[in-house]
């Protein structure tokens, strides 16, 4: 496996790509700065977000092929290798219940629900906060 890594002055995106292949398999998608809205969440949980990494996309391209191979995993792992580098305590992702087999994922993977917002972008649509403690 490979791993290319693009970056933006808001986001950074590294994309998995199998030796084989010229397409990625999967990508993800961090926030190189934690958003407002996540740091003064501490107190609203039982995580401390002020020092968390921001997932916002974790995906594998062509899923019907590539689900179930561990490719989802080793993009996780390297969020997590990225958030201990960076000295991050936690990593969060937002994951809507229009997804069920993200929350599951990530639920499988030592996540925990933090916290629910319920109508947050669109209405009757929870959205899920996923903490995952980078010390315990």
């Amino acid at each position: 496996m490979q791993y290319k890594k693009l970056a933006e002055k808001e986001r950074s995106c590294l994309l998995l790509f199998h030796s084989q292949r010229t397409s990625p398999i999967g990508i993800l998608v961090f926030k190189n700065h934690l958003t407002a809205e996540y740091a003064q969440m501490k107190s609203s949980t039982n995580h401390n977000l002020a020092n968390s990494l921001e997932i916002k996309t974790l995906m594998l391209m062509d899923e019907e092929n590539n689900s179930g191979k561990g490719y989802g995993s080793l993009l996780l792992q390297k969020a997590i290798q990225y958030g201990c580098v960076r000295g991050a305590t936690t990593i969060h992702v937002t994951v809507s219940q229009l997804v069920p087999q993200s929350i599951k994922f990530f639920l499988k993977n030592n996540f925990t629900i933090a916290h629910v917002w319920k109508d947050k972008y669109k209405r009757g649509v929870n959205e899920y906060l996923l903490v995952l403690d980078l010390h315990s």
